[in-house]
C-alpha cells in the first residue's frame, strides 16, 4: 500500500495556503480482524498518515484511534469522542484519516451533529 493511495479526496478543498504549520490529528479505526489481516491495520493507518505528514510538512498533533469496533455510529468509540473534546478546544487544525469509512459507515451521521 503507497501513501497516493490515502483517500484524501474529501479534504481536497481545504485551504492550507498561510505560512504556518497545521497540527494534525490523525483519526484511524479498525472493527475485525479480518480488516486488519487485509491491511486496514492501526499501525498501518498512522504510518501512511504519519508519513502523508511528513511529506507535506503538517505536525501531528495527536494519534486517535478505535480498535476493533464498528463505524456505524459515534457511540462507543472513546477515541472519536476525545478527538471531538479536543475539536472543540481547537487544538488541531486538521484531522486526516486513511479513508472515510474509518471515520464512519456514513459521513452524514446524524448522531456526529452536535
Amino acid at each position: 500500500m503507497a501513501i497516493n493511495e490515502l483517500d484524501l479526496s474529501t479534504f481536497s478543498n481545504i485551504n492550507l495556503s498561510n505560512n504556518e504549520q497545521k497540527r494534525v490529528a490523525i483519526y484511524a479505526r479498525v472493527s475485525t480482524t479480518e480488516q486488519a489481516e487485509e491491511g486496514y491495520s492501526i499501525d498501518e493507518q498512522t504510518r501512511l498518515l504519519h508519513q502523508y505528514c511528513e511529506r507535506e510538512g503538517y505536525v501531528v498533533y495527536k494519534d486517535y484511534a478505535d480498535r476493533g469496533i464498528s463505524g456505524k455510529s459515534i457511540k462507543g468509540r472513546a477515541s472519536l469522542q476525545q478527538l471531538l473534546d479536543d475539536a472543540k478546544e481547537k487544538l488541531f487544525d486538521i484531522v486526516l484519516v486513511w479513508k472515510s469509512n474509518r471515520l464512519a459507515r456514513n459521513i452524514l451521521d446524524p448522531e456526529s451533529v452536535t
